[in-house]
């Protein structure tokens, strides 16, 4: 959906069920979200935990893991504008996010600032739907449609649509803000089950400036 930053849509990553099992893995040891420095800041309100420990040998852990791992090695997730990327071989434990209506965390890299080698990328799975709100913004995205849209009301991109392309006749289904004319950046939309991968780092090593992203305020709901 996107070349700059580099962005990988999959709907129907996950199940209603494994989504849910997340959740109620993650409730009982949320606790206020912090920034890389390890400080908490008003720029993040959410509350989150990582999955370790006994949680990191739960089954739909290492269901999720394994499936993740599997996606990342499809020669069209590394398939890139230039060539080809290295696959992605380490990750960090998986983390559960909440937020609550309200809550937000301002624009941001995944990197530690300076240190694109810290995180490549990031993948990220919405465990719920959200009433309103919640969008993922990335302000200074390439994956602006260039079609108009007359549907403004759907939040939904439907599940049978190919997402890895550039071509604008493949966006018919909306998971951007669109008010007949589309907004600077891209915004993605919460979905139950819906995934996104996103590159922090170009394929030469270097930050990819135009990673930076937002989780919004969710306005009705929560956002897991």
């Amino acid at each position: 959906v996107s070349q700059e930053p580099r962005i990988i849509l999959f709907d129907n990553f996950l199940s209603r069920a494994d989504c849910n099992t997340l959740i109620e893995l993650a409730r009982p040891d949320l606790q206020r979200s912090r920034v890389a420095t390890g400080t908490e800041t008003p720029s993040r309100t959410s509350h989150g935990t990582f999955l370790t420990g006994r949680k990191e040998t739960e089954p739909v852990v290492l269901k999720v893991e394994e499936k993740i791992a599997q996606c990342l090695k499809k020669s069209e997730v590394l398939k890139y504008k230039s060539g080809y990327r290295k696959p992605l071989i380490k990750s960090e434990a998986l983390q559960v996010v909440r937020y609550k209506k309200g809550e937000f965390y301002n624009e941001h890299y995944d990197n530690k600032a300076g240190n694109a080698s810290h995180r490549a990328a990031t993948f990220m799975i919405y465990l719920s739907d959200v009433k309103q709100g919640g969008a993922t913004y990335f302000p200074r995205s390439s994956g602006r449609p260039a079609m108009e849209d007359k549907d403004s009301s759907s939040a939904g991109a439907s599940a049978g649509d190919s997402r890895a392309g550039g071509n604008d006749a493949m966006f018919k289904g909306k998971f951007w803000h669109n008010g007949h004319k589309a907004p600077p950046g891209l915004r993605i939309y919460p979905k139950q089950g819906r995934a996104v991968l996103f590159w922090s780092r170009l394929i030469t090593g270097n930050e990819d400036m135009a990673s930076i992203h937002a989780a919004e305020a969710v306005q009705e709901g929560e956002k897991w």
